[in-house]
């Protein structure tokens, strides 16, 4: 197989998974796609919360947590693996959280439990999640402060910059750059 031909991300849903038999489906359906991920890659199981009136259904929905942990931890190369808990049967509720793990923003999150609830508003634009807020970003003026800034901006933030009084010059030219407030 080829770099091109490697999938980039691999999504489960396992909310299905009531019983020891699921699991076994589930470690077999996976099982040939894991080594085939790209370098970098995710892979994202969806279950959901285990159920107080099944304890079997309880016991394999709490059985993926450590089923995804151990994965996490196996793949390497980059490759990330994480849980989302679904509390609701409605699956647009987990668009966001999805688009989040299957980015690169997303490249040190592994092996974690996602649990979302009904409550989760849904974003308006994806790509300018920070729209209409203000960041205060300090250190602004050059280095770790300036990228952070940019990122902000990047992501619809409107930014306002803070950094010593002797990087006065670079924190202006910093924040005119983008569009933001020098202080």
């Amino acid at each position: 197989m080829t770099e091109a031909e490697r999938p980039a991300a691999v999504v489960l849903d396992a909310t299905g998974v009531a019983g020891v038999a699921d699991l076994a489906e589930v470690h077999a359906a996976l099982h040939p796609l894991v080594r085939s991920v790209a370098p970098g890659g995710r892979i994202v199981v969806v279950g959901t919360r285990p159920s107080g009136d099944d304890h079997h259904q309880a016991a394999a929905q709490q059985a993926l947590e450590g089923f995804v942990r151990s994965l996490a931890k196996e793949t390497g190369g980059g490759r990330t693996a994480n849980l989302v808990r679904l509390t609701s049967p409605d699956p647009a509720s987990a668009a966001s959280t999805l688009r989040f793990l299957l980015s690169p923003k997303s490249a040190y999150v592994s092996g974690q439990v996602v649990e979302l609830t009904d409550a989760a508003p849904a974003d308006a634009d994806p790509d300018r999640p920070l729209a209409g807020r203000t960041a205060l970003v300090t250190g602004a003026a050059r280095g770790i402060g300036a990228a952070v800034a940019e990122v902000l901006v990047r992501d619809g933030a409107h930014v306002v910059c803070l950094d010593v009084p002797q990087a006065r010059a670079d924190l202006v030219r910093t924040a005119d750059a983008l569009n933001g407030t020098a202080r």
